[in-house]
């Protein structure tokens, strides 16, 4: 019987098919439990809208389905509830910027410039936001 011989290109080619074979299963595995979490997001998502229907002004809940739906890349579903928290605490330079930068995102500039603005201007009782919330509302309006 005659040896087959492995030559430095078939030898190659197999290991490349091989790490493609294995790349493909990693790649199908991450996807899996990558879909998972998003059905899990989901889900959370969905509950949290249920809760803020029956309570609305729970700013926790808010907050977290605010942050969830950005995790999500749902900027427009983030801003509603945000925009609601702002009419119960107009004085709030952290929510007109977190809406700027939404609003940015989306591409909404004239809306996201009066909301960054409004970010670093003084509050009613005088005082000023914080440095950095002026910070990140200025870098913001340098891009618009």
């Amino acid at each position: 019987m005659a040896k087959s011989k492995t030559t430095p290109v078939s030898a190659f080619t197999r290991f490349c098919y091989m790490l493609s074979i294995t790349g493909m299963a990693v790649f199908a595995a991450y996807s899996h439990v990558h879909a998972e979490s998003l059905s899990a997001k989901q889900a959370r998502f969905d509950s949290l809208y249920q809760e803020l229907m029956a309570n609305p002004t729970d700013v926790d809940k808010t907050l977290e389905y605010s942050n969830l739906a950005v995790e999500m890349g749902d900027y427009e579903a983030a801003i509603p509830p945000l925009e609601r928290l702002l009419i119960s605490n107009p004085d709030t330079p952290k929510l007109k910027l977190e809406i700027g930068i939404l609003y940015y995102l989306l591409g909404s500039k004239d809306v996201a410039r009066s909301y960054l603005e409004e970010a670093t201007q003084a509050k009613r009782d005088g005082s000023m936001p914080k440095p950095e919330i002026i910070a990140g509302a200025n870098e913001y309006l340098q891009k618009l």
